[in-house]
């Protein structure tokens, strides 16, 4: 697979249709799957590129996410039990990267929006655009 940081905008949109078809809910014009994840993709290599890390959590059946940010690369990725990778492995796991994406496609599928919003207002307080 080719490193998600090397995709382009059209590469990413495309390898992540595939993951989001089994989400897509009647073919809703207005649920924007892979916008989404894009949005999210962004602003987690924003906030990494500043040393941020992202730590997001969902308790099972739960309709809150809960997310810690980290100064340094303590902790591990949790999304939806799908992976759990040390923050030290990001670089070398791309891939967890990508999991963050899918738990905030998830989130948007089932309605739990709080995850890629506070992405989205960290961003803005950090002056991140």
């Amino acid at each position: 697979m080719q490193a998600i940081e090397e995709m382009t905008d059209t590469e990413l949109d495309e390898a992540v249709a595939l993951e989001v078809m089994e989400w897509q809910d009647g073919g809703d014009p207005f649920w924007e799957p892979h916008r989404v994840l894009h949005d999210a993709w962004q602003v987690i290599q924003a906030l990494r590129a500043r040393d941020i890390y992202v730590y997001l959590d969902n308790e099972a059946g739960s309709d809150k996410w809960e997310i810690t940010l980290y100064t340094d690369r303590k902790g591990e990725w949790n999304t939806e039990g799908c992976w759990n990778k040390q923050l030290a492995d990001l670089e070398r796991q791309p891939s967890a990267t990508l999991a963050i994406c899918r738990g905030a496609l998830m989130a948007v599928r089932t309605e739990r929006h709080g995850f890629l919003r506070a992405l989205i207002v960290l961003a803005e307080e950090l002056g991140i655009k």
